[in-house]
């Protein structure tokens, strides 16, 4: 009898440690199972054509990661734009390259990586007479937005030819991009500073308006540039960057990608920008990519360029890029 017990004794403790190895085990499995948790990084945009640049990311939400989870925001307005990228809500940001130099100096905590383009702003006329900037003295010419890129460039082109913006002219200006374009179209604004694909809209409804300039090569011409000037940045925040650096790369060769891939398929990139939202009609988005200068260049690349942009501003308005000047610490290192 005694033996029997010692008999179920040892076998209810092998039980036992059956019971515990399998539960080790099986905590252990679902603890292989858990998902890993991943990093949200969040891509804000404007409205146009810095949305159209990476509008196959948008559409399509490539994986460049695994452990990546990746929102695009677009954004309408500059001023919401502004104030999103100063609070720091935004990852990677694409913005105005003017921009860029505020939130360095504000010290919002980015760093520029690139551009996603250049110069894409170009006078127009109703008025065959008009051939130069010098031909625009004594005339009324429209332009978005009082101290904002467009106004910027063109006041600093006006200034290299001579040009007194405040008594050789006037200026005229509008809160909106799309309020532009029906004063010029119904010929209530003869001459006008506009972006693409402002430009294409208007032409398609108004063939006879003449481009008089593009201030892209407006800009070269005057600073001896191969580029011109970097019209839209790409900002990094400094903490992912560091943290982050391989995922920060991978995104930005995907930007690169998406970007060759809008000039290189117009109608697809019209369609797929229709498509998640960003405003024009497909047509006029894939005939407007022509003129667009969409490229994407790393900053240490532009940087020559970058560093003329911000002095020209700097000279002219110092506000408009937090007023401070620039130096190379703005600029993301690989």
């Amino acid at each position: 009898m005694k033996k029997l017990n010692k008999f179920l004794s040892l076998g209810l403790m092998v039980l036992f440690s059956l019971s515990i190895l399998v539960g080790c085990n099986t905590s252990k499995k679902e603890e292989a199972k858990a998902p890993e948790e991943k990093t949200s990084i969040e891509i804000v945009v404007p409205d146009g054509l810095p949305a159209i640049s990476i509008v196959k990311m948008i559409k399509e939400k490539p994986e460049i990661m695994k452990d990546l989870d990746i929102n695009y925001s677009i954004v309408k307005g500059s001023d919401a734009l502004v104030s999103k990228v100063l609070k720091g809500e935004g990852d990677i940001c694409i913005v105005p390259s003017n921009v860029a130099a505020i939130a360095y100096n504000k010290e919002a905590k980015y760093k520029l990586a690139g551009t996603v383009g250049f110069g894409s702003l170009y006078v127009i006329s109703s008025d065959d007479s008009v051939n130069s900037l010098e031909d625009l003295k004594g005339k009324d010419v429209y332009n978005v937005g009082q101290g904002l890129t467009p106004d910027l460039i063109f006041k600093i082109l006006l200034q290299n030819d001579g040009i007194n913006s405040e008594k050789d002219l006037t200026l005229s200006y509008v809160n909106a991009a799309s309020e532009l374009a029906p004063l010029f179209i119904e010929g209530k604004a003869k001459y006008a500073v506009v972006p693409e694909p402002m430009l294409t809209q208007i032409m398609t409804k108004k063939p006879e308006t003449k481009i008089v300039a593009s201030l892209n090569e407006q800009w070269k011409k005057m600073n001896d540039s191969k580029m011109g000037y970097p019209q839209s940045s790409v900002i990094v925040k400094e903490d992912l960057a560091k943290n982050n650096s391989e995922a920060v790369q991978k995104i930005l060769k995907e930007i690169d990608n998406s970007t060759k891939w809008a000039n290189e398929n117009k109608e697809e990139a019209g369609a797929f920008a229709e498509e998640v939202g960003i405003t024009g009609k497909k047509e006029i988005i894939a005939k407007s990519l022509e003129r667009a200068n969409l490229n994407y260049v790393s900053a240490l690349d532009s940087e020559s360029e970058y560093i003329k942009y911000y002095d020209k501003i700097y000279s002219l308005e110092p506000k408009a890029i937090g007023g401070k000047k620039v130096n190379e610490e703005i600029f993301l290192q690989k």
